[in-house]
């Protein structure tokens, strides 16, 4: 038995993600914890590899200024940035931790202010924060020290950690909001109706607009898409949750460029079952997905099935196929 596939290559993204550590005065990821940085860069890699916008830079003179402005990680106080120096194509995050009031076991902020003396500089951070467009700046993630968290810099694993919250989720969640997935950004204000989000990618992708949790700037729970739950749902003990294809519509509908996902397949081991059934499974790609044989080179490619929102499938071993194939609908 021979397994085929396709790969679709395409140019990595032009998002560089910065983590800057200064304010992680309780040392959440300095000395003894500074590998935690690892989990926080595989986290940054997944919209680094998708986001394909180029920013410009932003270098402020001859009286043009702006300030950056966020709660600090590891204190709450208010920190003002004036005239934060950032390169082409990059957005900076400022991370750290503390004790976080309630349930909370993360939390994002951001505020930006501006003044031009110049139409290019004022034309700029006018273009970044529009009603159909949101380039982020940056700001401030801090996670909470009282929370257990499962730290993973393989996030392809998926080795269970019951009782501990994932830290890869939560740093995806986080950076979620501060690439606009948020009520307080004005794209996605505005294609919030009615508690739902109504871009024109997401609801296509979804089948019709996305619900929202009452603060509007989370997904509905139990949002579920083409197999995948929602990373921008509130965060659940014990779960790993990854970018979504569905949250990446809305970073579309919000004014992101996205680049489609790489479609990786894995098989599993061909052995077959004893009701003669083999399970063929793979990572990666956007769904629904349609599994394909044929009996040799020359032969036609047949529909084997009908297509699946999810990555694995029972074959048939008894049939004379001798070649199978995945092909992502979402692609088309």
């Amino acid at each position: 038995m021979f397994w085929a596939v396709f790969l679709h290559g395409s140019a990595l993204g032009s998002l560089h993600i910065e983590f800057d550590y200064r304010y992680d005065t309780a040392n959440f990821f300095s000395a003894a914890h500074s590998d935690r940085r690892l989990t926080l860069e595989r986290a940054a890699e997944l919209f680094e590899s998708r986001i394909l916008d180029d920013f410009a830079a932003i270098n402020p003179a001859g009286g043009d200024t702006w300030t950056l402005s966020f709660p600090n990680p590891s204190t709450g106080e208010m920190v003002f940035l004036k005239d934060l120096i950032l390169p082409k194509s990059t957005i900076r995050i400022f991370v750290g931790a503390r004790d976080l009031p309630g349930n909370v076991i993360g939390y994002s902020e951001f505020n930006y202010s501006w003044s031009a003396v110049t139409t290019e500089f004022f034309n700029m951070f006018l273009a970044r924060t529009s009603t159909t467009n949101f380039d982020s700046l940056g700001g401030s993630i801090s996670f909470d020290t009282a929370t257990p968290f499962y730290f993973d810099d393989d996030p392809s694993t998926l080795e269970p950690f019951v009782g501990q919250n994932d830290f890869y989720s939560l740093a995806v969640h986080e950076i979620g909001h501060l690439l606009g997935i948020s009520a307080s950004v004005t794209a996605f204000q505005a294609a919030t109706r009615n508690g739902e989000f109504t871009g024109a990618a997401a609801s296509a992708f979804f089948g019709g607009p996305v619900p929202l949790a009452p603060d509007l700037t989370h997904v509905k729970q139990g949002t579920v898409s083409h197999g995948q739950e929602s990373a921008m749902m509130l965060q659940n003990s014990g779960v790993r949750r990854t970018f979504s294809e569905l949250d990446f519509a809305i970073l579309q509908d919000i004014g992101y460029e996205i680049k489609l996902p790489e479609p990786v397949f894995r098989l599993l081991v061909p052995v077959p079952e004893p009701d003669g059934k083999l399970v063929l499974s793979w990572i990666g790609g956007v769904g629904p997905f349609q599994i394909q044989s044929r009996a040799s080179m020359l032969a036609p490619w047949m529909n084997l099935g009908t297509s699946t929102s999810e990555r694995h499938s029972n074959v048939d071993t008894t049939a004379p196929y001798a070649f199978f194939r995945v092909l992502d609908l979402g692609r088309h």
